[in-house]
């Protein structure tokens, strides 16, 4: 019998109906993160090697990251940019954020763990089942 996330992910999978492709400019490269605090899209600043630019396209993710690792929280809203929400971390700071963010990773399946019921879960499946329509 299929579970009610079975039956999201299909909807969402006959939901995809289209695909961007970004171009990325230079040396420059990016990271995206998924975790039980939001998702997160991490590059270099661009004037500071030192500081990496996280933006999060959900109102609260970028806040509920930081208060997990007791940081005072400095988000930039940004409603006409490609990612809503911004905000800047010393290198050192984010690097042992994602570290800590692998060690805990207590759950045998991703979608499931992340699943909250928003419609940030319609948003993560395409995302998945786009992937999964180019993989080799």
């Amino acid at each position: 019998m299929a579970t009610r996330l079975d039956l999201f992910e299909i909807d969402a999978y006959r939901s995809v109906s289209r695909i961007e492709t970004i171009t990325l400019i230079g040396e420059r490269s990016e990271m995206w993160l998924y975790s039980k605090h939001g998702f997160f899209s991490a590059a270099q600043h661009i004037d500071k090697a030192d500081v990496i630019h996280v933006r999060s396209q959900f109102k609260g993710d970028l806040e509920r990251l930081c208060k997990a690792y007791g940081i005072e929280p400095k988000v930039t809203h940004t409603p006409d940019g490609d990612y809503s929400y911004r905000m800047n971390f010393p290198r050192d700071v984010w690097a042992e954020i994602v570290k800590s963010e692998a060690m805990a990773i207590d759950y045998p399946k991703v979608k499931p763990a992340l699943h909250d019921g928003t419609k940030r879960d319609r948003a993560y499946l395409k995302v998945f089942f786009t992937m999964m329509d180019f993989r080799d």
